[in-house]
């Protein structure tokens, strides 16, 4: 009886105490998610959206934020070197170590995959931190190497393992991959296998340094098996068509026909590899960022610009053709394909009341994908998003009939007139006939200006006449990042959110929007 009463008390106390505190959790939970709220408001505003000088990160998109964390990397490497004495021997032995231990994320994040999906890291931020911690891994290498060199010669193996590594460095820079970016990749890769099997036969097998390279050869030797699988599963069956424009004989649209049932989603990008293009291009892998999709047909597909190697081999195998957004070919011969994805994370913009799309060039693909998810969310009611504004500049008048079969299938379905397109042209004349203003097409929903677009007039006009949430997402060359930036970061707020896209064009009507990447 008395151990009944027993649990009897405890089960009172507990269910009393819950209840009479129910208050008090439900005001410490406000209060800590207002405060988490106004740290998000204020590392926005003055960490993730203010830029660094231009003199400081080049073409890349560096904020403060990614200077305090790459601060605080640094330092961390410093004092785990420095911590614990300064022999040469201790210094030495640490440097080995954290160089070891520095290639497990760098070889996770080499290419985009399930882990770095799973994280959410976006494509440009898993370049950035591969290149940071390849960086430091180098210098921990040659920090090694050159005091084990003093003490005398060393095995084989240790030489193959620092040179390998001074070329991994040496083909890292820009200059190298611009020029011959097919023959760099291929290099980068052959060279990091090189140096972590002459590791292998470098370091003693019953200390520390055994740990981090099991683990290194475990994850990487994971990730290798889940992309074999990921790419034989998607690849069975599957066929690419290319089709060129007639009047921009550069671009080429890729549509990939999949037997295996695949859930696309806005902002995704898949690998695509087409062995009949060229001797070398079954060895050749490129992140095409998606555009369209059909999920009943199971096709989808990606706009790419000619550049050099693979992009360019495909000018030859276009077999059918568009003209003024038309396809006016009808026979159009199929080529095997392998396909690796999807990969990214869609940006939230269905919880944004207007959402507001920057554009340049070929960045229009990368929002393309986007109109269309939000414009049949919207039919379903399954979002709260109201007004899309797109404001795309390009410099000749037929760059917009890169989209314009898109395009029509997108107004086609726009019911409540949520969709309004201004497209800029910056290097053509208006037709004498024309009006500052013309409307293309059908419908009177997109509307065209000659001149270049005054991005900062645009959003600021858009900040001012908005009364809820605004996301604002861009896809452009850096100067109208740099341009929506300065402007949002002026006027921030709670209400609003910037997003630039996971591909952004190098150069205004140059770099396609997910076709060729620079990779690291």
């Amino acid at each position: 009886m008395s151990a009944i009463m027993h649990s009897t008390i405890i089960y009172t106390i507990v269910g009393g105490s819950l209840v009479v505190l129910w208050p008090f959790y439900c005001l410490i939970f406000l209060v800590l998610r207002w405060f988490f709220s106004l740290c998000s408001f204020w590392i926005a505003k003055y960490l993730s959206t203010p830029l660094l000088s231009r003199l400081i990160r080049g073409d890349s998109a560096i904020t403060r934020m990614h200077l305090l964390l790459l601060f605080l990397f640094v330092t961390g490497n410093i004092v785990a070197v420095l911590s614990e004495g300064l022999t040469l021997d201790g210094i030495r032995t640490r440097t080995g170590h954290l160089a070891l231990a520095n290639m497990i994320p760098v070889a996770l994040l080499g290419r985009p995959s399930v882990f770095v999906d799973f994280c959410g890291i976006p494509y440009d931020e898993r370049a950035l931190l591969h290149r940071w911690i390849g960086t430091m891994v180098f210098i921990h290498s040659v920090t090694h190497s050159a005091i084990a060199f003093q003490k005398g010669s060393q095995a084989p193996s240790a030489y193959i393992a620092i040179g390998s590594i001074l070329g991994l460095a040496i083909f890292s820079i820009q200059f190298f991959q611009r020029i011959a970016y097919e023959v760099v990749k291929t290099f980068h890769s052959a060279l990091a296998l090189t140096a972590y099997l002459a590791i292998s036969f470098h370091i003693s097998w019953s200390g520390e340094a055994s740990i981090y390279f099991i683990l290194t050869a475990s994850l990487w030797g994971a990730s290798l098996i889940a992309r074999f699988i990921m790419i034989t599963y998607r690849s069975l069956g599957s066929y690419t068509e290319f089709l060129g424009y007639e009047d921009d004989i550069e671009m080429t649209q890729v549509t990939v026909q999949m037997k295996r049932p695949w859930r696309f989603n806005p902002g995704q990008y898949a690998y695509l590899c087409v062995p009949a293009i060229s001797t070398t291009a079954v060895f050749q892998s490129h992140p095409l960022l998606l555009v369209w999709w059909d999920q009943t047909r199971g096709e989808a597909s990606f706009l790419m610009s000619a550049q050099r190697g693979f992009t360019r081999d495909v000018l030859n195998y276009r077999g059918g053709w568009i003209r003024l957004g038309e396809l006016t070919t009808e026979d159009i011969p199929r080529h095997r394909t392998m396909v690796e994805g999807p990969y990214g994370q869609p940006k939230d913009l269905g919880a944004y009341g207007t959402v507001l799309m920057v554009a340049s060039g070929v960045g229009i693909a990368g929002h393309i994908s986007y109109i269309k998810y939000l414009l049949e969310a919207h039919a379903k009611r399954l979002v709260v998003t109201q007004k899309i504004r797109v404001h795309w500049q390009v410099t000749r008048a037929k760059h917009r009939h890169w989209i314009t079969h898109w395009m029509e299938q997108c107004i086609a379905n726009d019911h409540h007139h949520v969709l309004q397109v201004f497209v800029y042209i910056t290097n053509s004349q208006a037709p004498p006939d024309s009006t500052k203003n013309d409307q293309p097409g059908k419908h009177h929903s997109i509307m065209v200006t000659w001149g270049a677009a005054k991005f900062s007039d645009i959003i600021e006009y858009e900040l001012a006449k908005t009364c809820g949430k605004l996301a604002i997402t861009v896809c452009a060359h850096q100067r109208i990042r740099d341009t929506v930036r300065e402007t949002v970061n002026t006027f921030f707020n709670k209400n609003i959110k910037l997003e630039e896209l996971d591909f952004q064009p190098a150069e205004e009507a140059s770099e396609v929007c997910g076709g060729v990447r620079r990779e690291t």
